[in-house]
C-alpha cells in the first residue's frame, strides 16, 4: 500500500512545481531547498535522492514508476532556465539529472557567503516599504542558512546559542527600517520579554498603520477648518472693496481725497 502511494500518479506531466528558476551557482541552494520541500509534499522526494529506484518496486508497479519518474523529471526541467537545459531534455532518470545538477552547482562558494553576509549587514529599507525590506532580508537569511547551517542539538548550551542567534537576527532587522521607526525599534529592544522577529515586524507594521491613520485625520481636520473659514467669509455679507485697479482689500486715495 505504501509503495502504491509513492508511485501514485495524480499530477500532470509538464506542469511547474515551483516558481523559482535555477540559473546557476547563485541560486542553486535556494532552488534545491524549495524543490525538496515541494517534492516531499508530493511524496516524490525519493525519486531524486535515490531512495526510490525502480528495482525497489515489484515488477507490476514498474510502469507506474516510469510515469512518476517522467513527471518528476518534467518538474525539474520546467524549473531550470533555458540556458541550462542542454542535455537535460534527453535525460531519462530524475535521480541522475538531479545529481548532475547537484554536482555542478552545489558548491559552498566562499565569495557567495561573503556577498550574502555583506548584503545582510548593509540592507536597509530606503525607498522600499517595510514589508519589501523584511521580505528581502528573510530571503537573504534563508540562502545564508542553507549555505552555512547553524549547528545545534537539544542541550542547554545549544539553546543559549540559538537564543543569541535569534537576538542577532532581531538586531539586524531593526537596523534596516528608516529613521521614522527608530522610536518603535527602541521600544521593541526595551521590552522585558524579547519578541520574536515576526512579532517585531508586526509591531513595526502596526506603528506604520497608526501613523498613516493619524496623518489622515490631521489632513481631514485641516480641510474641514479651511472649508468652515471660507463659508463664514462668504456668508457674512461684508462688502468687498475694490481699488482703482480692481484689486481686493487695498485702500487707495482717489484724487488725493480720503
Amino acid at each position: 500500500m505504501a509503495m502504491m502511494r509513492v508511485v501514485g500518479v495524480d499530477e500532470k506531466k509538464g506542469s511547474s512545481l515551483i516558481s523559482i528558476k535555477l540559473i546557476g551557482l547563485e541560486n542553486y541552494t535556494l532552488w534545491s531547498s524549495t524543490m525538496r520541500v515541494s517534492l516531499l509534499g508530493k511524496s516524490k522526494l525519493g525519486f531524486v535522492d535515490g531512495r526510490y529506484p525502480k528495482e525497489k518496486f515489484p515488477h507490476v508497479l514498474h510502469e507506474l514508476w516510469k510515469k512518476c519518474n517522467a513527471i518528476v523529471l518534467s518538474w525539474i526541467i520546467n524549473s531550470v532556465s533555458a540556458e541550462l537545459l542542454s542535455g537535460m531534455v534527453y535525460g531519462s532518470s530524475a535521480h541522475k539529472v538531479w545529481m548532475d545538477l547537484k554536482e555542478t552547482f552545489d558548491k559552498v562558494n566562499g565569495s557567495r557567503v561573503l556577498y550574502l553576509h555583506k548584503q545582510i549587514a548593509t540592507l536597509a529599507q530606503g525607498l522600499s516599504s517595510v514589508s519589501a525590506y523584511f521580505s528581502n532580508l528573510k530571503e537573504l537569511w534563508a540562502e545564508f542558512d542553507a549555505l552555512m547551517p547553524c549547528p545545534g542539538c537539544g542541550c542547554e548550551e545549544s539553546n543559549k546559542y540559538v537564543e543569541n542567534f535569534e537576538y542577532q537576527r532581531l538586531l539586524q532587522f531593526l537596523m534596516g527600517p528608516n529613521e521614522t521607526y527608530s522610536q518603535s525599534s527602541n521600544q521593541i529592544l526595551n521590552m522585558s520579554l524579547r519578541p520574536s522577529i515576526n512579532k517585531a515586524y508586526s509591531m513595526i507594521i502596526s506603528e506604520k498603520s497608526r501613523r498613516a491613520l493619524s496623518q489622515s485625520s490631521q489632513v481631514s481636520e485641516v480641510n474641514e477648518g479651511t472649508s468652515l473659514f471660507s463659508n463664514k467669509g462668504i456668508s457674512s455679507g461684508d462688502p468687498v472693496q475694490l481699488n482703482a485697479k480692481g484689486n481686493h482689500g487695498q485702500n487707495h486715495n482717489f484724487l488725493g481725497m480720503r
